[in-house]
């Protein structure tokens, strides 16, 4: 709680503002680094792909559903209005595909499984219109394969599984300007269920996999200059389903995954590594606080990420632990809503991040969606009292966010008894004020805000 009192004439008008984060009935008490429900998407879904527009809104396309149907259906997230709306649905139907942002703000969508076989179709969805175009095929159908859009526009798309080929090593090419695919050279070994992560000197690093019958350690690095491969050290536990982050210091943080010993699964790893692109070199991390695979991590604009959900030995998880760099640590952060699975992660503009979908017990495929909160320290101005005898009350914190006023006599008041003055207004990016018109009838109130 943070207490100020400002002078007005010749008595003190106190201000007790209480910041808390809650959501509609029931209340749920919401801290800085915790989750909010919002909106449920139009249709449950898990291995689904999700994409940020260049105007801010979440595309959320295919995936598996309903009595494990692979859906065709695509929607829109709309952060403002924390809404979601149905778009076009795609021309296949398809999971565990690949979509990426081009420069011109369509997306690509690339392969997966169409719920009778692999595909190597690929279409485009155009934001203006809200509609999809099959276009150009790729060279090879492909399933958990991996795209990266390249510092040249173009997208490289690596590895994945076919019915009849098995693991795939061959890589290919999208050339947005002409629509056209071309070969490039493969990879020194097949792998699908890896990573892919867009390094700051523009070369793609390759991460674990699995090629058939090995969990992978060797990694490997492309050089779209030379169209090139070459191993890149190696994990030192071979590992599938992790994450691969890029953080702000140019290193890349591998997380979790599944993996063998002796013959026997490892449902979850609790290591991470780190990958120094400068040194080419693999050096340990700090153990997460847990096992984990087909979770989700996140950077966020503090340059720490967020690691959510997945699956362990005992099955789907809420638990949620964020990553500090600077320290190598990791530290335990406020639980998902509900476990889930095979969801998918998206930072939004405002820096808090978007979690879509999911798969947990019960053979439930998921429409609930919900926000991850990395909330600034508030920073509360001395309220001013105006001529007029308003109150004006003045804090920052992200841009973007939504905020309430509640107002009550007392703080031993029960949450549901304070009244609510109002939406408070951002005035400027990450500036929030509101202003109390009854504070001249009411010589001392305590104040609280809601994060919507």
């Amino acid at each position: 709680m943070k207490e100020s009192c400002t002078a007005a004439a010749t008595k003190f008008v106190c201000l007790h503002v209480t910041i808390l984060f809650f959501v509609s009935a029931p209340l749920h008490p919401v801290f800085a680094g915790s989750w909010i429900p919002t909106s449920a998407m139009i249709a449950g879904r898990s291995d689904h792909t999700t994409t940020l527009l260049a105007n801010g809104r979440v595309l959320v396309a295919g995936g598996r559903g309903t009595n494990h149907a692979v859906l065709v259906g695509a929607e829109v997230y709309n952060p403002i209005t924390k809404l979601w709306s149905q778009t076009a649905p795609m021309n296949r139907p398809r999971m565990f595909a690949t979509a990426t942002l081009l420069g011109d703000g369509k997306v690509l969508v690339t392969g997966g499984y169409t719920g009778t076989n692999y595909t190597s179709s690929v279409e485009l969805y155009d934001p203006s219109s809200g509609t999809w175009k099959l276009t150009n095929a790729m060279n090879a159908t492909r399933y958990a394969h991996t795209a990266t859009r390249l510092t040249n526009g173009k997208v490289l798309i690596v590895g994945g599984r076919d019915f009849s080929s098995g693991v795939r090593s061959s890589a290919e090419l999208f050339d947005p300007l002409t629509g056209n695919w071309t070969l490039t050279n493969s990879m020194l070994f097949p792998r699908y269920t890896h990573a892919a992560t867009l390094l700051g000197n523009g070369k793609v690093l390759i991460t674990g996999g699995y090629d058939g019958t090995n969990y992978l350690s060797v990694c490997e690095l492309y050089d779209p200059v030379t169209g090139t491969w070459s191993t890149n050290g190696a994990l030192q536990e071979a590992r599938g389903s992790h994450t691969a982050t890029l953080l702000s210091n140019g290193k890349v943080l591998v997380a979790g995954g599944y993996s063998y010993t002796n013959g026997n699964p490892i449902p979850g790893l609790p290591s991470s590594e780190l990958y120094d692109h400068v040194t080419q070199t693999w050096n340990p991390g700090g153990n997460m606080n847990g096992n984990r695979y087909i979770h989700t991590a996140t950077l966020l604009p503090s340059g720490d990420v967020l690691v959510a959900g997945g699956s362990d030995q005992n099955g789907y998880m809420s638990r949620a632990e964020v990553y500090h760099p600077a320290t190598d640590t990791w530290s335990m952060t406020g639980e998902l809503n509900t476990v889930r699975g095979y969801h998918r992660a998206t930072i939004l503009t405002n820096g808090s991040v978007l979690v879509t979908g999911g798969f947990r017990f019960n053979d439930t495929y998921m429409k609930e969606t919900e926000l991850y909160v990395q909330a600034l320290p508030f920073s509360i101005k001395p309220p001013v009292k105006l001529p007029n005898g308003n109150l004006a009350i003045t804090f920052t914190n992200l841009a973007g966010l939504d905020f309430e006023m509640f107002a009550a006599t007392s703080l031993s008041q029960p949450l549901n008894a304070w009244t609510n003055l109002g939406s408070v207004v951002e005035v400027s990016p990450g500036k929030f004020q509101f202003t109390d018109t009854q504070a001249s009838n009411n010589p001392q109130r305590v104040y609280r805000v809601r994060a919507n």
